[in-house]
């Protein structure tokens, strides 16, 4: 009889133990989505397309999760009889990353690997050296009106100081802020959640002009060696007010007074004390760059390309009083003075070969001479000159740079057979 209820016991037990399995198998939960597909890659901001069917609108949710598992939840879903698309936000990172999916339980959909956005701006142009305090000019298309420039330093700490945008209607043009010190930064763009490093830029704090002396060198003729001097006062908002014959401004050449784009140019030493009669002109500045003179009842256009000065031209009467001729970013002929230059060495500071003219004869083209001297004539040559022709001859020339690069002297020679005597010009800045 024990034996009888202890087979009947066993039996019992079994039933039980095979309606609990059963009951389990009809309750696993698996995952809904059949044959689910993820791409291998893709690329941040672009649109994603996960097939597999059995997605339900109602109660999807999909995230991608990091190699540090931070998730990221994905928005507006759309969903088709492929599967599903998503958009990857432009607030992630490049990386290794998991995509799951949550609709009745929490699943893995698969790997995928995001690449780096590409960046939207075409036509990307900027100088790789820029002047703190000044504007600089990034050219391109498909900037947005919310995006942002950053300075990055290079170091380990990546500081960043954003850019003032003044303006958006051609690429953007930025203010760099006088706080900033000089050295290498990284130009950051962000723009639509993403950020792209656009390249290295140097920035440089600003050297103005300070003194011009020339001398000429008489002594092959039996003279002297005359000085002459070009000392630049500058008022408290960093104009010129005044180019004096001194260092304390007691005798000045010319004094300058500003008003509404105007510079209007006063003689300041007589006749009497000056090699020739001077008088006074006005300039018209629009945009740091002299656009007209006026002298007396004379007025002349100025004319630029690719902000390279090519002509002076008296309005009255369209004729050219000095024309300019430009190779690969060189003033090669002024009026008719001609250039060569050493494309190997670039050079930085005043354009000389806009001032030769005046300075050969201390009369001709004074307009254009102080124009440079105030940094309003247009774009300089960029590299370093060799030799100046002057009447069909050619004089050598010797430049010297400072450890920045900036000219500080000219040294050209003479031919006194033709009354061309050697001259010598030293500049110094601040």
């Amino acid at each position: 009889m024990k034996k009888i209820w202890f087979l009947m016991l066993m039996m019992c037990a079994v039933s039980v133990f095979t309606a609990c399995s059963d009951d389990e198998g009809e309750n696993e939960v698996v995952n809904p989505i059949s044959n689910p597909s993820v791409p291998a890659e893709a690329e941040i901001g672009t649109e994603v397309l996960v097939r597999g069917t059995g997605f339900d609108a109602s109660l999807a949710r999909l995230s991608l999760k990091d190699a540090n598992d931070v998730e990221t939840t994905l928005t507006d879903l759309s969903f088709t009889a492929s599967g599903v698309s998503f958009t990857i936000p432009m607030s992630l990172v490049a990386g290794d990353y998991t995509l799951f999916l949550t609709q009745n339980g929490v699943w893995e959909l698969g790997k995928i690997k995001l690449l780096p956005a590409t960046l939207p701006i075409i036509g990307l142009s900027f100088p790789k050296e820029a002047y703190i305090g000044q504007e600089l000019t990034i050219a391109g298309n498909n900037f947005d009106a919310a995006c942002k420039i950053y300075l990055e330093t290079t170091d380990e700490e990546a500081t960043r100081t954003e850019l003032t945008i003044t303006d958006r209607s051609n690429g953007v043009v930025c203010t760099i802020p006088a706080t900033v010190t000089e050295g290498t930064y990284n130009l950051v763009l962000a723009q639509s959640g993403a950020e792209w490093v656009l390249g290295e830029i140097t920035l440089e704090a600003t050297r103005r002009l300070k003194s011009m002396l020339v001398e000429v060198d008489y002594s092959e003729m039996g003279g002297n060696v005359d000085t002459y001097s070009y000392y630049l006062a500058y008022n408290a908002q960093g104009q010129v007010e005044s180019i004096n014959a001194d260092e304390e401004g007691t005798m000045p050449w010319y004094s300058l007074t500003y008003s509404n784009g105007q510079i209007s140019i006063e003689p300041g030493i007589t006749a009497e004390e000056n090699l020739n009669e001077p008088y006074p002109f006005i300039f018209e500045v629009e945009d740091n760059q002299v656009i007209k003179h006026i002298d007396g009842s004379r007025e002349y256009s100025w004319t630029y390309t690719e902000d390279k000065l090519t002509d002076i031209v008296r309005i009255s009467n369209s004729k050219s009083l000095l024309a300019l001729e430009w190779e690969k970013d060189n003033a090669v002929q002024i009026g008719d003075n001609t250039f060569t230059y050493d494309e190997n060495q670039k050079v930085k500071g005043v354009d000389i070969s806009k001032c030769l003219s005046f300075i050969s004869t201390l009369d001709a083209d004074i307009e254009l001479f102080c124009a440079e001297l105030l940094g309003i004539s247009g774009a300089k040559s960029l590299n370093l000159l060799k030799t100046f022709s002057a009447e069909g001859l050619e004089h050598a020339m010797t430049c010297t740079l400072d450890e920045k690069g900036y000219l500080t002297s000219v040294s050209i020679e003479g031919n006194v057979e033709v009354y061309f005597f050697p001259i010598t010009v030293n500049l110094v800045y601040e």
